[in-house]
């Protein structure tokens, strides 16, 4: 059945479909597992270890950043460093958890 054209999704919806779309990517899962491994990552730790083009790996982080999961901060020689926004994350574990939770009923 289609949706009326003026149904809206609830924000934490909106939301929770934006944090399962930022792990819809294998390389943004191996960048999730990397951030997960330091307090701050340098760019170039990614590069080392994924085999895409370092304009790709950025365009991976930029989805993370965009759902706030990943916070950035250039340094004085002008690299940047990522590091994992816990609390971010663990708002979301809490949101997918009570969605499986729901949709087992």
């Amino acid at each position: 059945m289609a949706l009326k054209k003026d149904f809206k999704f609830g924000d934490d919806l909106i939301e929770l479909a934006d944090f399962n779309f930022a792990f819809a990517h294998p390389a943004r899962i191996v960048i999730f597992n990397i951030l997960q491994s330091a307090p701050t990552v340098p760019f170039e730790n990614f590069a080392r270890v994924i085999p895409l083009s370092q304009s790709t790996i950025s365009q991976h982080l930029q989805i993370f950043k965009r759902v706030y999961l990943v916070k950035s901060q250039e340094l004085d020689d002008g690299s940047v460093e990522y590091a994992l926004n816990k609390e971010c994350f663990q708002h979301y574990q809490a949101n997918l958890s009570s969605l499986i939770l729901f949709s087992t009923e």
